[in-house]
């Protein structure tokens, strides 16, 4: 491609933007988008980097809802927005990009903006009738815009539990495993105390993070193959009592290192390696579980592996016939 074709290129795309308010607010989105994908990749790649797994819900939600979409792109090239839907959908449009560069700084704010932004162009574009009718398919792309779904997770936690109620829950069942093992050790709170000292279950060594981790995976699992609503929150539950009790060895083991292994042993079961290594075990456990969960669905009916290839990997409620197959139909077994 050489520069006269390029520039005629961006002549084309530059005349089109310009072509219509609804053009130009698409561009203008498409350039608020730019800037907050960055902020985005960056925050997901701060976690991945810090040892977080949480950010496979996030790109697992955007595949669904791409997915359901894209099998309908033809019939929404046909739907067009009523004069009202238009209105409010380019006010709420107009009013996200004039206020996205005033809130640079915070990836949250540029979150909830951005998903406002993509909330008034589909208003503008397809009219409320498309929220109706791709409720799931909405829902799951404004969840996964955020990039720190953990953070906000873990607040919701806290605001429903007592204080440090888990980290007092996993010193407390520590305690039991190492008694068990013939070890003298004393829950007071966060706190384990073992004869020769004490170590605290800080809030990142919980067990919290792989429980979300292991229940946003379960949710993928369930949408994915289409299970029914108990066996979906059946995976839930297994993942989220999983990772939990994975945790417990691993603060019974991060206690003995911390006491009385040296500052070596455990900086190794506490970083990158050592946490691997339960990682490892942990998700052996939950994909066995898994695989059970699936072979049962399978037992009263229809395997969901072969459905879901039938159905091309369709979420839950998006249905293979052609008047329905959307997100908004629920076709639950």
């Amino acid at each position: 491609m050489n520069l006269a074709t390029l520039q005629s290129i961006v002549a084309q795309y530059a005349k089109a933007s310009f072509s219509s308010f609804h053009r130009f607010l698409i561009t203008m989105a498409a350039i608020v988008g730019l800037f907050f994908s960055f902020a985005w990749f960056k925050q997901i790649g701060i976690g991945i980097w810090e040892g977080q797994s949480d950010s496979v819900l996030n790109f697992g939600l955007f595949a669904l809802a791409g997915v359901a979409l894209w099998r309908d792109r033809e019939k929404l090239k046909a739907v067009s927005a009523e004069e009202t839907d238009q209105m409010l959908g380019h006010c709420i449009a107009v009013s996200g990009i004039l206020a996205f560069p005033f809130v640079r700084s915070s990836v949250s704010l540029q979150a909830v903006l951005f998903a406002g932004i993509l909330v008034g162009l589909a208003l503008s574009q397809w009219g409320l009738p498309f929220f109706q009718r791709y409720w799931g398919a909405t829902l799951m792309t404004l969840v996964a815009i955020y990039p720190n779904l953990q953070f906000i997770a873990i607040r919701i936690f806290r605001m429903f539990t007592p204080e440090l109620a888990l980290e007092r829950l996993m010193a407390f069942l520590g305690q039991y495993g190492l008694m068990a093992m013939g070890q003298s050790a004393v829950a007071q709170g966060p706190y384990l105390s073992l004869p020769a000292g004490a170590v605290e279950v800080a809030p990142g060594c919980n067990g919290f993070a792989m429980a979300f981790t292991l229940a946003g995976c379960s949710l993928l699992i369930g949408l994915f193959f289409k299970l029914s609503i108990r066996h979906t929150a059946l995976l839930l539950l297994i993942g989220i009592a999983i990772a939990l009790f994975f945790n417990i060895p691993r603060i019974m083991l991060l206690a003995n290192a911390s006491v009385y292994w040296g500052e070596d042993s455990f900086e190794f079961w506490h970083g990158a390696w050592g946490g691997q290594i339960f990682a490892s075990v942990m998700f052996t456990a939950y994909y066995y579980a898994v695989m059970a969960v699936l072979d049962h669905e399978s037992v009263a009916g229809e395997s969901p592996l072969q459905a879901t290839a039938e159905s091309e990997g369709l979420p839950v409620g998006a249905s293979v016939n052609s008047d329905a197959n959307d997100l908004g139909s629920k076709h639950y077994k």
